[in-house]
């Protein structure tokens, strides 16, 4: 599959908003808040821990022993996701759209007609923006197959790096596969936006 180079990003960083909320939901990408897990109670895992440090366990209906863990223990981050998600922590995984598609319709529209020009033949359910984030080394595990990444905005360095090799993503879109292959973003100056376009989902497309 070949990458086009025929899109105007402009397109994209004319919709970006100047900010976007902050989560800490991505401890994989964004690193663990270590004084936020002392603070409560939680093991480097979002595991709720005693004072002795041992796991504490939550007991259902049927008696079945739970750990009783958060996802929400990483170091804050402006970074949202667009498209199809899948709630993998609940007992009915249902598949929805994100809110963030109504919060920023213009924008999540522009992605859908960008990666139809970048490559037409790729296949993905989900996109993430982030703003600022230097992602550490991380393969995202849930991901299927290969993703789409770019660098937009006014920033130098940046570069992200795939297992030994360095790449200028700056309005450069790369496609690697970051299920299987570890990447991370290396330093940076001034405002970084990051897109990936990916799948997590089988049979579904944007």
């Amino acid at each position: 599959m070949e990458i086009s180079t025929d899109y105007n990003f402009d397109k994209i960083i004319n919709l970006l908003p100047d900010k976007l909320p902050f989560n800490r939901c991505r401890a994989n990408v964004s690193g663990v808040d270590i004084e936020l897990c002392k603070r409560n109670s939680r093991d480097l895992k979002g595991n709720r821990i005693d004072k002795e440090g041992n796991l504490v366990y939550k007991i259902d209906k049927n008696g079945k022993k739970n750990v009783n863990r958060t996802t929400a223990y990483a170091n804050q981050c402006e970074s949202i996701v667009l498209g199809w998600t899948k709630q993998f922590f609940r007992k009915n995984q249902q598949l929805k759209l994100s809110k963030n598609c109504q919060k920023y319709p213009e924008l999540y529209e522009e992605l859908k007609n960008a990666i139809k020009i970048i490559a037409p033949d790729f296949i993905s359910d989900s996109i993430t923006i982030n703003h600022n984030l230097k992602c550490k080394r991380h393969i995202d595990g849930r991901n299927v197959g290969d993703s789409i990444i770019v660098g937009l905005g006014n920033y130098e360095g940046g570069e992200l790096k795939v297992e030994d090799k360095i790449y200028d993503i700056n309005q450069k879109p790369l496609k690697f596969n970051g299920s299987k292959l570890y990447h991370e973003t290396l330093d940076f100056k001034g405002d970084r936006w990051s897109i990936i376009w990916f799948r997590k989902l089988k049979n579904v497309n944007l």
